[in-house]
């Protein structure tokens, strides 16, 4: 119940473990239960971590635009009518999808994908959406969805917030063939100076076909972030590029830019264009 908890929380506003009364007098540490469910809890909570940016991002669209950070399916796809009673399964912004695993030694579970195409998180297998899927739920994961075309902004990992400067920033990129939108959103974090202007909101937006692989990211704001560099992750690729186009700006790819499934460069935070073929 424990580890099940901290994954659910890790896509909630707050992430936590403490509370008001422990009448049973239980330990609440990560590692009370064991060296299993401590690496599992670990995982997580660098998970947590690692989408700070993502998250700080949902706050900011619920303050500038209403939009809550937890959405209901029904909220992100009223026109589909079997999502009006899915009470299992909600969006943590705009690309992530969380299904909760609420039963001991539950080995699987059905979960509803709204209209489109999606990534499991854990092994990059898309699915087709507007139906039931039945997922695996063993106790390292939870059934977690990303929705094609999203680019999903990432830390590296991190033990505590302000731990040493963040030097680059990843930016997990989820192909699809069809036009998409994302948006990242970030300031200083620690005082006012959002309402003079210091503050960035950096647009993407994915324009790839069966061929080439092309995301294009608009730059607004004033705020000089600590980081230079962009490590640009592309999951889900149908074909494997040979190169890069930065800018106009033509590079080889080689064995050092493939991992299962993901393709890899780094570029700098300035770039505007990006294209693989």
């Amino acid at each position: 119940l424990y580890t099940r908890w901290i994954q659910l929380a890790t896509f909630h506003p707050l992430m936590r473990t403490h509370s008001a009364r422990n009448e049973t007098g239980f330990n609440q540490e990560p590692w009370s239960f064991g060296s299993k469910y401590e690496f599992v809890v670990k995982k997580f909570i660098q998970l947590r971590y690692q989408l700070l940016p993502y998250l700080y991002t949902t706050f900011w669209q619920n303050a500038a635009y209403g939009t809550p950070m937890l959405r209901p399916l029904a909220f992100v796809a009223q026109h589909d009518p079997q999502t009006h009673n899915c009470t299992h399964e909600f969006m943590f912004g705009d690309a992530l999808l969380i299904s909760h695993v609420s039963e001991a030694g539950m080995k699987e579970k059905e979960v509803y994908l709204p209209t489109g195409r999606w990534y499991y998180y854990w092994n990059d297998k898309p699915y087709e959406g507007g139906q039931l899927v039945k997922i695996a739920t063993p106790i390292e994961e939870m059934p977690l969805f990303v929705k094609a075309g999203a680019v999903v902004p990432n830390y590296p990992k991190l033990q505590y917030t302000g731990q040493a400067p963040i030097e680059e920033m990843t930016l997990q990129v989820f192909y699809d063939d069809q036009p998409a939108h994302s948006t990242m959103y970030e300031d200083a974090g620690e005082h006012y100076g959002y309402k003079n202007g210091q503050y960035n909101v950096i647009r993407f937006k994915q324009a790839s076909d069966k061929q080439q692989f092309h995301l294009k990211k608009k730059f607004h704001g004033n705020y000089e972030a600590t980081y230079k560099k962009h490590r640009v992750c592309v999951h889900g690729l149908p074909f494997t590029p040979t190169e890069y186009v930065v800018d106009g700006k033509v590079f080889k790819l080689n064995a050092r830019n493939f991992a299962v499934g993901v393709v890899k460069v780094v570029l700098d935070r300035e770039f505007e264009d990006l294209i693989m073929r």
